[in-house]
């Protein structure tokens, strides 16, 4: 999308467009529909109009107009895909598969799975639950803090400098200018107790910061520690190993698959949970991870290197990641090595590919 797409977007969201648009999409007139559709699929090429279309009801609407045989057409099947590439989280949650091509960033999270209809909530949204029972919600964010101005320190803190000033200067006074200084103040305060109330009458209440996802330290320094020594090795197949065991340490190492229930993954998430007083948790502090959570980590790094893998939700807590590799040299001149599907094992063996069309990766997906 251009620079000039991005704007007329902005302007469009500011506008109060994105309503009437979305209502549009539930038009009964066939051509109504179709352009309704066609403009949604230009305006979520923007990740964030896509995500605030999708907070609207965009993709509801969209999902049931291509269950209707009479309704769906090539506009529509536009429209929700896109809307879901520049939503990734929310597409993750509802198919279970990103590909290659779908390159998560800072801010992506994983909902769990939901079923086809059903809103998946934003992390703002999920932030004001109060901490339950229910499966957390893995969120991924390696960008640090902006800088606090000082402009906005405390009040409580203003305060206190101001009375710390105030009582310097009257200790210096003589009794007379103290009682004089006194009186001033007193009828200076009334005069400004008079304008703050005027001034409160006319002004509009403050607004409300938005929300915004706390930075991971501890995946920031996964990123870093990956691009230092990933990056150097010669071939995809060495990155892909390396990048395998590091996640697998990084969520409590290598676990023999007689062994799971021993591991207590669930447990320790529990705790987060209860320590960080949200059922939002940063990736980069999960220190017992079972297959879902290794593969998310290993599918964000791998994105933020340049490694090429997909993420695939299966059952029962299962997730994998699957890598395509060149199998030796070209069978002839001018051709290209053969190349192959293999999931990645996070889990017993870190770092060994399993070739997806065998019994071992069936079982590396399955209870």
């Amino acid at each position: 999308m251009t620079d000039g797409d991005s704007i007329c977007d902005l302007q469009l969201r500011d506008a109060g467009g994105l309503p009437p648009l979305i209502k549009l999409l539930s038009s009964n007139n066939t051509e109504v529909r179709s352009n309704a559709c066609w403009a949604v699929r230009v305006c979520a090429g923007d990740e964030p109009t896509a995500i605030e279309m999708c907070r609207l009801g965009a993709l509801e609407i969209l999902q049931e107009i291509n269950f209707s045989s009479n309704r769906r057409n090539k506009f529509s099947e536009a429209a929700l895909q896109r809307l879901l590439d520049s939503n990734l989280s929310v597409k993750y949650s509802l198919t279970g598969h990103l590909s290659p091509a779908n390159i998560t960033v800072d801010g992506f999270y994983d909902p769990g799975q939901v079923r086809t209809g059903q809103r998946v909530l934003t992390l703002e949204e999920f932030s004001k639950q109060k901490v339950n029972q229910h499966r957390p919600i893995i969120a991924v964010n390696g960008k640090p803090h902006q800088p606090v101005s000082a402009e906005l320190m405390d009040d409580k803190q203003q305060d206190g400098l101001v009375s710390t000033r105030s009582s310097s200067v009257l200790s210096r006074s003589s009794g007379k200018a103290l009682s004089r200084a006194k009186s001033r103040a007193r009828r200076e305060e009334e005069k400004q107790k008079d304008a703050d109330d005027s001034k409160a009458q006319q002004e509009p209440a403050p607004v409300e910061k938005p929300w915004m996802l706390p930075h991971d330290a501890e995946f920031h320094e996964l990123v870093t520690e990956a691009a230092k020594s990933i990056l150097p090795l010669q071939t995809e197949r060495e990155q892909c190993v390396a990048l395998a065991k590091l996640v697998s340490d990084a969520m409590g190492g290598a676990v023999d698959s007689a062994k799971l229930h021993h591991f207590l993954w669930e447990l320790h998430l529990s705790e987060l949970k209860v320590e960080l007083q949200s059922n939002i948790i940063p990736i980069g502090k999960i220190k017992k991870g079972t297959f879902y959570h290794r593969a998310l980590l290993f599918k964000a790094l791998a994105d933020r290197l340049g490694l090429s893998c997909s993420l695939v939700r299966g059952a029962y807590n299962r997730a994998w990641n699957e890598v395509r590799l060149m199998e030796g040299p070209p069978k002839a001149p001018g051709r290209y090595p053969q190349t192959l599907t293999y999931i990645v094992d996070l889990m017993h063996s870190p770092g060994n590919f399993l070739r997806s069309d065998l019994p071992a990766a069936i079982q590396y997906k399955s209870i």
